[in-house]
């Protein structure tokens, strides 16, 4: 939990800026967004919205490596009629892929609400 959480609040003022970016007019620049922020709430605005990410992490990780596992078995049940052995051929990868897919389907379900309360915190 703690490197996920390092790593969401290490990034945390660079997405706030690209953020409220995305909702001012087109000819803001990134340094007058940084200058703005620092002016409406101090060097603590650049972390609004980071806990609600911090907190998910650890659930985050966990469905992740779990739809992975259970995709990439799935996969590897799916290729095993297709001559994917030790090879490097396209059924070679396919497990890979299921798994990928799987593990990004179970987060997200529970991640895109939190990025959704993130966004709102930054933009209040």
């Amino acid at each position: 939990w703690v490197s996920g959480a390092a790593s969401v609040f290490a990034s945390q003022p660079l997405d706030t800026v690209l953020t409220r970016l995305q909702q001012a007019p087109a000819h803001t620049k990134p340094a007058s967004m940084l200058r703005q922020l620092q002016v409406e709430g101090g060097w603590k605005s650049f972390w609004r919205g980071a806990s609600p990410l911090a907190w998910v992490v650890p659930v985050q990780n966990a469905l992740l490596f779990a739809g992975y596992g259970l995709g990439e078995r799935a996969g590897k049940h799916l290729s095993a009629g297709r001559g994917a052995g030790e090879g490097t051929g396209p059924a070679h990868y396919l497990p890979i892929l299921v798994g990928g897919c799987a593990g990004g389907v179970a987060q997200c379900f529970v991640v895109s609400p939190v990025e959704l309360v993130k966004v709102h915190l930054q933009l209040g």
